[in-house]
């Protein structure tokens, strides 16, 4: 008999499931797709990076000042579509409202307080899991910026995450140039040496997996429908028609989870903050640490399958149609910034990243429904807070301190 069910079985949902058997909390994790069939996943897409320190809001008056632009041009590094436009105002409304000067202080505040202890939660997690130590590499990352417009740009943000005590390192040409031999002459650079990257993040998410197995959890593979209160805790209906009861659950199910939240009297305005990767099995070299760049605001990370191409938010409805074009042009872009590059044979791929407007997620328990704590809503950061997330909820299912203030992360906050 499961004590704890948990719903949603990316890397957020996985870290939950596996922390809570590792306290002890007999765990049962529900999801549609077999672990070893995830491409779908976001999980499985993402640009690798375990990037400590996006401290940095989405939310800012440069962000906003950039909407026309997002609007005129579907290929800009941030982009909205217009037939989308309508459906997604509310969303846009509300993230517009933090991009003012009190709210911006605030979710600054709360991503340091929440990135704080993000690597080191993933470096707990490679002690105890078998193989997950072999797939992470502690070798920073760098921003590399082809104009200096871009790199004067930039510049507030870096600014944020030295008040948030990284190690920022501001690099000349040369400087960049030492640190990634066969790159196209930068303006300039910035290292943050604190991050991270993951050189084949669904290896590990299916290591996670395997090793909540091998401690004993169980796994249902089954898309769940509602979520509602139950006499004894949380009853799940899956979409067979069968209804399971769980003392205890945890909503981990992504993009899925805003309508899943309504069951449990919550509003969590989630959209669809679309990512595109392009994936070079051949790329012809291999990069020393993550690299951004600068100007076309997506990562470049060299992982076990080749060199992955990946960043850039689409906002769109979940279910609409790819663009390809967006991943398209990565390589393109890719291809300037190392002029040696091998593009043959590249694939491509789109995934839905959970994200809501304050650009912090929903972690706590449901006000209307204690026994459900809430795990969603991580954007694109979820690969670097699936650690933490794990353990905090395991504290929470436990009726323990969750070891920071949850308050800015409240699932009720949209109410």
């Amino acid at each position: 008999m499961a004590e704890v069910a948990v719903i949603g079985a990316g890397a957020v949902g996985v870290a939950c499931a596996l922390a809570c058997q590792e306290a002890g909390l007999a765990t049962l994790l529900i999801d549609p797709v077999p672990i070893a069939a995830s491409e779908a996943a976001a999980s499985f897409g993402n640009a690798g990076g375990i990037t400590v320190s996006a401290v940095v809001p989405m939310a800012t008056p440069a962000t906003l000042r950039a909407v026309p632009r997002m609007l005129r041009d579907p290929l800009a590094p941030l982009s909205i579509r217009w037939r989308d436009l309508p459906a997604l105002a509310p969303w846009l409304a509300r993230f517009a409202l933090n991009a003012r000067p009190h709210r911006l202080a605030q979710v600054h505040a709360a991503l340091r307080t929440l990135f704080a202890d993000s690597g080191d939660a993933w470096r707990r997690l490679a002690q105890r899991v078998p193989g997950v130590s072999s797939h992470l590499h502690w070798d920073g990352i760098l921003y590399a910026y082809r104009s200096e417009a871009a790199f004067r740009a930039a510049a507030p943000a870096h600014a944020m995450r030295r008040t948030a005590g990284f190690g920022v390192r501001d690099l000349d040409g040369a400087g960049v140039a030492a640190r990634v031999p066969g790159l196209a002459p930068m303006q300039g650079g910035v290292l943050i040496p604190e991050c991270g990257h993951v050189d084949d993040p669904a290896a590990v998410v299916r290591l996670m997996h395997a090793r909540f197995l091998a401690l004993g959890g169980a796994r249902c593979v089954a898309r769940v429908r509602a979520v509602a209160a139950a006499a004894t805790g949380v009853a799940i209906h899956l979409d067979d028609g069968t209804q399971l009861v769980a003392p205890q659950a945890v909503l981990a199910a992504g993009i899925r989870g805003g309508a899943l939240a309504r069951g449990a009297g919550l509003r969590l305005p989630l959209t669809a903050e679309r990512g595109y990767h392009a994936m070079l099995p051949e790329p012809g070299l291999t990069l020393p640490l993550q690299l951004m760049d600068g100007d076309g605001s997506y990562a470049l990370t060299s992982m076990r399958e080749g060199l992955r191409l990946a960043g850039t938010v689409e906002l769109a409805a979940p279910d609409a149609p790819p663009d390809w074009r967006r991943a398209q042009i990565l390589v393109e872009q890719a291809s300037r910034l190392l002029p040696g590059l091998n593009t043959q044979g590249a694939t491509f791929w789109m995934g839905r990243r959970p994200s809501l407007p304050d650009g912090l997620p929903a972690i706590g328990r449901a006000p209307r429904l204690p026994a459900l704590v809430c795990a969603l809503g991580h954007g694109h950061n979820g690969l670097t807070l699936a650690a933490l997330t794990g353990e905090i909820v395991a504290r929470l299912l436990r009726h323990r301190d969750p070891g920071l203030d949850l308050a800015p992360f409240d699932p009720a906050r949209f109410a």
